[in-house]
């Protein structure tokens, strides 16, 4: 025998692919849930809304259901444009999942206004809802 182990003529171990793999999956998992929420977003964006300033800093759900009203007071609910008898049905479905509704409002309408809103929410059986607004630190 001339000394040789299995160790020094197998050679060392190496790693197998799939360890290499995880980081990758979790970085793709990551994205997939970036994009998710950026795409729920990005319909307000588009409505050129001006939300009213506040400093509060906590922070919105997007998965949530959205309800949107512009400075020409037309309703839209997760992004598609909707009268106020469509909004009633809408709001009913969604008082069913028990979850709170974002509220994004022009900051140019008026009290009033915003009440109609409320009253329709109020009717259909919500009782939680976030209004969204604007981050400022000079109020």
């Amino acid at each position: 025998m001339n000394g040789f182990s299995a160790q020094e003529f197998i050679g060392p171990r190496r790693r197998s692919d799939s360890e290499g793999m995880i980081p990758l999956i979790n970085i793709v998992f990551l994205l997939l849930i970036f994009f998710m929420v950026a795409g729920q977003m990005s319909w307000l964006s588009q409505l050129n809304l001006e939300l009213p300033k506040s400093n509060s800093q906590q922070p919105v759900d997007a998965s949530q259901p959205t309800l949107a009203q512009d400075a020409a007071g037309q309703l839209y609910f997760n992004g598609d444009s909707v009268s106020t008898e469509e909004l009633a049905a809408r709001l009913i479905n969604a008082a069913a999942t028990d979850t709170p509704i974002n509220i994004s409002m022009d900051k140019h309408l008026t009290a009033k206004e915003l009440d109609v809103v409320l009253a329709q929410l109020r009717q259909a059986g919500i009782a939680q809802f976030v209004l969204y607004s604007t981050v400022t630190d000079d109020l």
